[in-house]
C-alpha cells in the first residue's frame, strides 16, 4: 500500500514540475484544436477561448505554412468558421466568424435551359452567364455514428439539449431515444445495445467509472430511476458499442461516456427553469480578469409523484435534489488543473396505513474527481485523475426503523499519456 501511495505522489509531482518545451515546430494536422490551441499559449499567444466555441471533436485539418504564430492560428482556425479578435490586455480571444451575406447579382444567374434547346430571355438576365457553386464534403474524423452498425455514437451540447425538448431531461433516457438502443420503460434510466443486460452496461462520468450517480429507490421493489446529471451541464455524450477499447472498465456490454463542460470563459451567465416537477438553476462564469479558468455550478430540485397515485391515501412521493460543479483553471501555460463534484439525494415516501414493510427510501451518493493536465514538449499530453465516490441508501417501514440499508464507495488513481505519432 505504502508503495503505491508514493508511485502515484511521484507521478502527481511529475505532472507539477513538468515544462513545456518551447523547441520544435512540431505536426498540427490531426489533433485536437484544444491541445494545439494549447501549445500555442506555451509559445506567447495569449488566447481565450471556451469549450462552447472550441469543442471536443475540432481537430486541426490542415498544416500551417506560416512561421509566425498568430498566423499560424489564423490559418487552423480559418476550417472551423472560426476567427481571433484582440481583447483587452493583450487577450486574444476566440470567437465565430460573422458570415456576411452573399447576394447574387442579377447578371450572374444562369438562364434555365430549355427542353427545346432554346435559351429563354428574361429581363435582369444576361444571355451566357454562369453561377457557379462549390460544395465541399469531407468525412467525419470520428468514426461511424450508427449503432446498428457498431462503433461509436455521440451527442454533442446542442443534441442534448434538443432531445430534451422532447423526452425527460436525463442524458441515460436521451441515450435511449438513438437506433438500436433500448431502455426498461419511460419512467427508468437503464439502457441496452443488442439485448445485453443493464448490469453489463457501463457509465463513465469524466473518466471515472460511476454506477451509483442515480436517484433510484432500492430494495422497494418496481420504481424509477433517474440520473443525477442533467443535459444542461453535459459537454459531450459517447455511446461505445461492439468491439470497442475498455479502457475504463471491463463491462461486457456498451459504455456511455459523459463529458462535463467547462463554464463560459466570455462572461457571466445565469439560466434558471421552472416546470410542473422541476425547478434548475445554471451558473457560469470566468475566474479571474485575465480568464485562465471557469467555473459551472447547476442545481435541480424536484418533487414529482411516481407512479401517479389514484387518490391520496395510495400514492408515492418521488422527489430528489441533485447538484454539479466543474472548476478549471491554467495554472501556467501546459498545465490545467479541474475539479468535478456530483452529488444527489432521492426519497420516495408511500402514505399507506395498511403498508407495514417500508414507508420510505433515502438513496444518496456523491463523486469528486481533480484531474490535473500537463503538456510535455508539444506532442505529449498527461493527464493524471484522482476520484473517489460514495453511495449510501436506507429504507425505514411504518416505525421509523431500518429495514435494510447499503453502502458502496470506491476510489482511484489514474493516469493517461497522449502523444503523436508520424505526424
Amino acid at each position: 500500500m505504502t508503495r503505491r501511495i508514493v508511485a502515484a505522489v511521484f507521478c502527481l509531482y511529475l505532472g507539477l514540475t513538468s515544462v513545456d518545451a518551447q523547441s520544435g515546430q512540431g505536426a498540427f494536422v490531426g489533433r485536437r484544436l484544444e491541445d494545439v490551441l494549447r501549445v500555442l499559449q506555451t509559445r506567447g499567444l495569449r488566447l481565450v477561448f471556451s469549450s462552447e466555441i472550441v469543442t471536443t471533436d475540432m481537430r486541426v485539418r490542415v498544416e500551417p505554412l506560416a512561421k509566425a504564430g498568430r498566423k499560424q492560428l489564423a490559418e487552423i482556425l480559418e476550417p472551423h468558421g472560426l476567427g481571433a479578435e484582440n481583447g483587452p490586455g493583450g487577450v486574444i480571444q476566440i470567437v465565430r466568424r460573422k458570415r456576411p451575406a452573399r447576394e447574387r447579382p442579377r447578371d450572374s444567374a444562369a438562364p434555365p435551359r430549355s427542353t427545346t434547346g432554346d435559351a429563354p430571355r428574361s429581363e435582369g438576365h444576361a444571355i451566357g452567364a454562369t453561377y457557379r457553386e462549390r460544395v465541399t464534403v469531407t468525412a467525419d474524423e470520428q468514426g461511424p455514428r450508427d449503432v446498428n452498425g457498431g462503433g461509436v455514437r455521440t451527442l454533442i451540447s446542442e443534441e442534448l439539449r434538443d432531445f430534451g425538448g422532447h423526452v425527460a431531461d436525463d442524458p441515460l433516457r436521451i441515450v435511449q431515444a438513438l437506433p438500436g438502443v433500448a431502455g426498461g420503460d419511460d419512467f427508468r434510466s437503464e439502457y441496452s445495445v443488442r439485448g445485453s443486460p443493464y448490469h453489463h452496461a457501463g457509465v463513465v462520468i469524466d473518466g471515472v467509472i460511476a454506477p451509483w450517480l442515480r436517484h433510484a429507490a432500492l430494495g422497494r421493489g418496481d420504481t424509477g430511476t433517474m440520473s443525477m446529471l442533467p443535459g444542461d451541464v453535459i459537454q459531450e455524450a459517447t455511446l461505445s458499442v461492439g468491439a470497442y477499447a475498455r479502457r475504463d472498465g471491463g463491462q461486457l456490454g456498451p459504455q456511455l461516456s459523459l463529458a462535463l463542460r467547462e463554464g463560459s470563459r466570455v462572461a457571466r451567465q445565469f439560466r434558471a427553469g421552472m416546470s410542473g416537477t422541476t425547478a434548475t438553476l445554471t451558473a457560469e462564469g470566468p475566474l479571474g480578469s485575465s480568464a485562465r479558468g471557469s467555473w459551472l455550478v447547476a442545481l435541480r430540485r424536484s418533487n414529482v409523484e411516481w407512479p401517479v397515485g389514484r387518490d391520496d391515501h395510495n400514492m408515492t412521493v418521488f422527489g430528489f435534489g441533485d447538484v454539479q460543479s466543474k472548476f478549471v483553471y491554467d495554472v501556467r501555460p501546459g498545465q490545467q488543473i479541474s475539479l468535478t463534484l456530483v452529488g444527489g439525494v432521492s426519497n420516495i415516501e408511500r402514505d399507506d396505513p395498511n403498508l407495514v414493510a417500508l414507508s420510505d427510501g433515502v438513496n444518496r451518493a456523491a463523486m469528486a474527481t481533480v484531474a490535473w493536465r500537463s503538456m510535455v514538449g508539444s506532442r505529449t499530453v498527461v493527464t493524471q485523475r484522482v476520484s473517489s465516490l460514495a453511495h449510501e441508501y436506507l429504507n425505514r417501514d411504518q416505525s421509523a426503523l431500518p429495514v435494510n440499508r447499503g453502502t458502496n464507495s470506491a476510489g482511484g488513481y489514474r493516469v493517461d499519456i497522449a502523444r503523436t505519432l508520424f505526424r
